[in-house]
């Protein structure tokens, strides 16, 4: 349910909101996005934090008991300070941190939904999300969001652990996605959820990480 609120979000998102450049404005009205390219996912975030809250806040939806902003709280950009201690293989999971230029205490996801900051127990922690939204994705740069939403799973017990993927095609992420798997470390506690969008007209592909 949590996910099918998710993509009703997305798809109410305005299409501007899928441009990777700055925004350029004259008397209120975008007129031209500039060059160069900053923080892209913030400003799709945002967006989609609106939708996504509305969605999950309609009364008489499975989701109106979560009781959003007295029980579960949905955040931005939130702190999420991760250990490694609960991994079976600890020295593949420092190589991979090193690798792909992870800090190794802790990690800002583009949206959460949770009880609090401190929670660890999965029926309180409900939804951790990263998003990319640049078409020119890079190998190393999915790599790296991969592997902090595995750690979002195994370590933080997230039930939903979602990647969504925008401007990219289905083709070059399920590639991305089985290289990852033969060269990094891998969660032991279920697969990462991933939604893509090749843009902003497309329909929402669902794809679980365990069947690409």
């Amino acid at each position: 349910m949590i996910i099918e609120k998710l993509i009703k979000a997305i798809n109410k998102v305005p299409n501007h909101y899928y441009e990777t450049k700055n925004p350029k404005g004259k008397n209120g009205q975008i007129r031209d996005y500039a060059k160069k390219i900053v923080f892209p996912e913030r400003n799709f975030c945002t967006n989609l934090y609106h939708h996504f809250s509305n969605e999950i806040e309609k009364k008489g939806s499975d989701l109106d008991k979560l009781d959003i902003g007295e029980k579960f709280f949905l955040d931005e950009e939130i702190y999420k300070k991760c250990s490694g201690t609960y991994l079976y293989d600890r020295e593949q999971f420092d190589k991979t941190l090193k690798e792909l230029n992870i800090a190794k205490k802790g990690m800002r996801p583009d949206l959460v939904l949770h009880a609090s900051q401190q929670e660890n127990n999965n029926e309180r922690q409900l939804l951790i999300l990263e998003c990319k939204i640049d078409p020119n994705l890079k190998r190393k740069e999915f790599y790296a969001d991969y592997f902090k939403l595995n750690i979002y799973k195994s370590e933080l017990n997230f039930q939903n652990s979602v990647y969504l993927i925008l401007n990219n095609i289905k083709n070059k992420i399920c590639k991305y996605l089985s290289d990852y798997k033969e060269k990094y470390w891998e969660t032991p506690k279920g697969a990462i959820q991933i939604l893509i969008k090749e843009n902003s007209e497309s329909e929402v592909s669902y794809i679980v990480s365990d069947n690409c």
